[in-house]
């Protein structure tokens, strides 16, 4: 999916070609959109609150807004691999695949350049396979296993006592010590 997402993008130009048909004809798109803004756009959008409350009847200029556009794909591949590591691996390191997939996300917002496309599914791609990654690595212990399609897999469980959870909070501590203080 990445590579047909970067090809379609980067190559072809088919995403911008849909997304625009989908926005002037159809007047629906299947995605979102992330407005972002400098510090200068932030301070006049401010004064022009300010202002319109005091002064009703005045017409004020526009302010052109810049836009990363998410397709409906960009955020439901995430979401369903949470789910199918939810499914198998437990609640702790489905949390951690999402907060990957989300980190990578806010990583290609700060990095792309104005104006231009990126296609946000390697990006996403990537985040997902550190996730997943970290989450196997992390051996949760204390944790109740079940047994689901012939595996076992922790499952979370919040009552929990204090010392597992805090062998738990350990064992993550030793897997990442920059990170976990």
């Amino acid at each position: 999916i990445s590579v047909y997402d970067m090809w379609a993008v980067w190559h072809s130009g088919f995403m911008q070609k849909m997304a625009k048909y989908q926005i002037n004809e159809l007047k629906i798109f299947a995605g979102f959109y992330v407005p972002y803004l400098n510090k200068k756009q932030r301070e006049m959008i401010k004064q022009a609150k300010l202002s319109k409350s005091k002064i009703k009847n005045k017409k004020l200029k526009s302010i052109k807004v810049n836009l990363a556009i998410l397709g409906g794909g960009d955020v439901v591949f995430p979401i369903i691999t949470s789910g199918v590591i939810f499914r198998t691996l437990g609640l702790f390191p489905a949390l951690i695949v999402i907060l990957c997939a989300t980190l990578s996300l806010i990583g290609l917002f700060i990095f792309a350049k104005k104006g231009k496309f990126y296609p946000a599914m390697p990006f996403l791609t990537a985040g997902l396979f550190i996730g997943i990654a970290a989450a196997y690595l992390i051996n949760f212990i204390g944790l109740k296993k079940r047994f689901m399609f012939s595996k076992s897999v922790y499952r979370f469980n919040l009552f929990n006592n204090q010392e597992v959870v805090k062998a738990n909070l350990q064992e993550i501590q030793k897997k990442f010590p920059y990170y976990i203080y």
